[in-house]
């Protein structure tokens, strides 16, 4: 169809119909948008080819290079990552203080999980644990409302001895 690609994803090729003459030594440019995948690649080889009236056998195509090649996909990783305690003394409400971050933006699907929290316990003592919920209150220290980012709360997995929190 002239003005659409046709798009066959099983093999990845966009087929494209000309739809009036190209000069020949005059450079053509368009665009189009697809979905990366969600596994970490690198880029893989782009070629372009001729069918119909004129026709080519596939030719390599120049790529970007670094994060601008075609459908080359980042692996996420921390950038930065800290976990610090309030309070050393035994048997004591202790708070924990985690600051992180990624060199990817994270969506509502992504779970975090921070363990093992060895020989920790949460019981009625504990502020902000909700024992029939199993869930942890979430603060923000620093007042940026960054607890928001997990609706305000976190999992406590007392059997792994592991704290949970869920993107919303």
């Amino acid at each position: 169809t002239i003005g659409q690609g046709l798009w066959e994803q099983s093999v990845g090729v966009l087929s494209l119909a000309v739809a009036q003459k190209m000069e020949p030594a005059v450079n053509y440019s368009f665009s189009f948008t697809t979905t990366n995948p969600i596994a970490a690649q690198e880029s893989p080889p782009v070629s372009i080819a001729l069918a119909g009236g004129l026709s080519t056998a596939p030719v390599p195509m120049n790529r970007s290079v670094g994060d601008g090649a075609p459908v080359k996909v980042l692996t996420v990783r921390f950038l930065y990552t800290r976990v610090s305690q309030t309070n050393p003394y035994p048997f004591a409400v202790n708070t924990i203080h985690v600051t992180l971050a990624t060199n990817l933006p994270l969506t509502s699907s992504t779970k975090l999980t921070l363990y093992p929290f060895k020989d920790a316990t949460m019981d009625a003592d504990v502020p902000g644990y909700n024992a029939a919920a199993r869930t942890i209150q979430l603060t923000d220290p620093s007042g940026q409302g960054n607890e928001a980012l997990f609706g305000g709360s976190a999992e406590w997995q007392g059997a792994n001895k592991a704290v949970v929190l869920s993107l919303v």
